[in-house]
């Protein structure tokens, strides 16, 4: 299940900034920039394995268990609105559904295929100002027909978390600590922000009763910190820990695309993933998928066991069938630990009319780019996007925002659509020639680069 809850925390966490050459993805919220998370408030699951089924309410299972519970604040006062995801195993499927609590803070499913160690409840709360706390269990058990009851109660453990490292990455205002242990009832996965703070950061991680004994922080979604907690934690419902949680950006791991330059292009781009500050004997597993409607296609890459060598880069490829217009998530977990850390590339396309013609002759430019509010069939923002060329070859994209300074020439503009598709007018290339097409940014990407087209004139 770590994919599972790994898929809701990465798909939503979306506001972009530019560390040094490398991009960082910022912490502002548990939620997309539209208030919730891509195509609706359930967990998203998609992607995940090809048979994982999400159980609409109403829909008939194939079992009669019936799990509930209650839901509280720190202060035992009952909460409306959260956000209870089920999964459990049935035949060969993943079956999941999700419901929110009422006033009373309770909730209750009912026709559940009973889970003996292998059943998953996450947990999703917002509070007001943005602020938000999340927890899952996991290797639980319910019995059919049940009932069997999960509370959720609160508890905190004091976090103190010292700002530094590489310029630009110390940028945040917002930091995640996540906690891992366990209870009477299942092994423990929550966490916490601390939100909108400068300097050094100081406050509390929220998670259930439970003692715990490992954690990671991360200061972006690229960026992290795992670690052992030097003596179990414990907490107690409504109480802080006696424990405290110290913990040093400047040790984090970090990993960032290095290449191509803008972390954008067609489908099928080969992807340099560089990787700084990881101890050696670390199995990484290394996936990815869409950031689309449909999530597909999802894609297993190559596990890789850390050396200790610091930096060290790994090749990974973008599916070529990569839907344009959308981010590419690519996403590791470390499965002799806890860390998970993502980075995104932009997925995005420029086609010709014809790729070699006579000379005189004319073509058009025509693709797809990322555009702030598009998701499936809504459409979002219109932008203009500029076409460059130059007749010397040309293997990449430029690395700089004013491409002329390094020989390209501004031919054209052209206008993207709500669903980011565009179409030059005729252009007539005197020779062969390269070109790129630029887009600008908004609140949801990051202004880049689609990959290079050449042209041939014969």
């Amino acid at each position: 299940m770590r994919r599972t809850i790994l898929a809701t925390i990465v798909a939503v966490l979306t506001m972009l900034t530019l560390a040094g050459t490398a991009l960082a993805v910022d912490l502002p919220s548990a939620r997309h920039p539209d208030g919730g998370p891509p195509g609706g408030g359930e967990l998203d699951v998609t992607g995940v394995t090809a048979r994982e089924r999400f159980i609409p309410l109403g829909v008939k299972l194939a079992g009669n268990a019936v799990v509930n519970g209650h839901v509280y604040s720190y202060n035992d006062v009952p909460i409306e609105g959260a956000w209870l995801h089920w999964g459990a195993p049935y035949e060969d499927t993943w079956e999941s559904g999700d419901r929110q609590t009422d006033a009373s803070g309770a909730y209750s499913f009912s026709g559940l295929p009973a889970a003996s160690g292998n059943g998953c409840l996450y947990l999703d709360v917002d509070f007001p100002g943005g602020n938000w706390w999340y927890a899952e269990r996991n290797d639980a058990s319910w019995t059919d027909p049940g009932p069997t009851t999960f509370d959720w109660h609160t508890g905190a453990v004091h976090t103190y978390v010292t700002r530094g490292g590489p310029e630009g990455w110390d940028g945040w205002d917002t930091v995640l600590t996540e906690l891992y242990g366990a209870d009477a009832q299942s092994h423990l996965i929550a966490g916490s922000p601390l939100v909108g703070m400068v300097g050094d950061v100081e406050g509390n991680t929220y998670v259930p009763p439970g003692t715990y004994e490992r954690g990671a922080t991360y200061f972006w979604v690229n960026q992290g910190l795992e670690y052992s907690l030097p003596a179990a934690v414990t907490v107690t419902a409504g109480r802080s820990a006696s424990q405290t949680v110290a913990v040093d950006q400047r040790d984090a791991q970090r990993i960032a695309i290095t290449a191509p330059y803008g972390s954008s292009g067609k489908p099928g781009t080969k992807v340099t993933l560089k990787h700084w500050q990881f101890p050696p004997g670390w199995a990484l597993d290394y996936y990815g998928w869409a950031d689309s409607p449909s999530g597909t296609p999802f894609k297993d890459y190559a596990d890789t066991t850390t050396s200790g060598a610091s930096p060290f880069t790994k090749t990974l490829t973008i599916p070529t069938n990569a839907p344009a217009g959308y981010q590419y998530r690519l996403v590791f977990d470390n499965t002799s630990g806890v860390l998970s850390l993502a980075e995104v590339f932009q997925v995005c396309t420029l086609k010709a009319s014809k790729t070699a013609i006579l000379k005189g002759g004319a073509i058009k430019l025509s693709g797809v780019i990322p555009t702030e509010g598009h998701w499936g069939e809504t459409k979002g923002k219109s932008k203009l996007v500029t076409v460059y060329a130059r007749t010397k070859t040309a293997s990449a994209a430029p690395t700089a925002w004013d491409p002329a300074k390094q020989g390209w020439a501004k031919v054209g503009q052209a206008k993207a659509n709500g669903l980011g598709a565009y179409t030059t007018g005729n252009l007539r290339p005197k020779r062969t020639t390269w070109y790129v097409v630029r887009y600008p940014g908004d609140d949801w990407y990051w202004r880049a680069y689609t990959s290079v087209l050449k042209v041939r004139v014969y």
